[in-house]
């Protein structure tokens, strides 16, 4: 139910000049948002990690990150599709 279009190993904006301009970055700041709003009982403190796909979206997740996210591990993620 999101916005957008999904593809594959989306590259990083650098320079995001309207709501169209999406990565993993954003949806990972965005996501991180939503969950420090929703989820009770929390430190305010995020980690990721990931393995493949999911260590991609955890290391692009370290461009322009969300304040609250504190540590990454990104694990033999893809670097092309």
């Amino acid at each position: 139910m999101s916005e957008g279009t999904f593809v594959n190993v989306t590259p990083h904006i650098d320079h995001k000049t309207g709501p169209h301009d999406v990565d993993e970055s954003s949806d990972t700041y965005d996501t991180i948002a939503w969950l420090l709003e929703h989820v009770p009982h929390h430190n305010g403190r995020v980690g990721q990690w990931g393995i493949s796909y999911p260590g991609f979206y955890t290391a692009a997740g370290m461009c322009a990150a969300h304040p609250a996210l504190k540590a990454c591990s990104p694990q033999a993620p893809i670097a092309d599709w």
